[in-house]
């Protein structure tokens, strides 16, 4: 999504402390200061302006004086979990290697915890203005989400060519966990 938005125009917030790996050829796209905004809610101010990658977890710490429009990424909670643990074994250097089926559905049990949660909170605090975007669908056929994304990101006029330029930077290929 970040590159999608950069594409299309936005100007975004993040840093390179976390570079392109194989679990993400592409760039992570982060801002690791926004880990600080327990503690530092004012670190918001730096990044007036520009589009910045929120983990779900960092959502609640965001200060409620401020109106948030946020571009939730939906994907299938077992490809999520399938892609921590590809990418923790990577990580450890064993490719390969069986997760236990109970620490599998220890995590699938949390991250579904943690899904509803979060959209409840999302849907019921009235600071924040929330686009689901479906990934798979999203990886499928980008063109169908450009317009949608755009209009939602404060920015409906985009020309053909910037929303073709959005489109383009979806590559199917690398989403690999299914």
């Amino acid at each position: 999504m970040m590159q999608m938005l950069a594409a299309g125009g936005w100007a975004l917030k993040h840093d390179s402390d976390r570079p392109a790996d194989a679990d993400n050829p592409e760039g992570y796209f982060e801002w690791e200061q926004l880990k600080q905004l327990r503690t530092r809610p004012d670190i918001l101010r730096e990044a007036e302006g520009r589009v910045v990658k929120v983990i779900s977890m960092l959502l609640t710490l965001l200060p409620a004086k401020h109106r948030y429009r946020v571009i939730f990424m939906r994907r299938p909670i077992e490809q999520v979990a399938e892609s921590q643990f590809r990418m923790v074994a990577r990580r450890r250097h064993r490719e390969g290697i069986d997760v236990p089926v109970e620490e599998r559905s220890v995590l699938l049990e949390r991250l579904r915890s943690h899904l509803v949660w979060i959209e409840e909170y999302l849907r019921t605090s009235p600071n924040f203005e929330v686009l689901e975007v479906d990934y798979p669908s999203l990886v499928a056929d980008p063109q169908d989400w450009v317009e949608r994304i755009a209009e939602f990101a404060g920015r409906p006029e985009l020309d053909r060519e910037a929303l073709a330029r959005m489109a383009a930077v979806v590559r199917p290929a690398l989403h690999r966990s299914r």
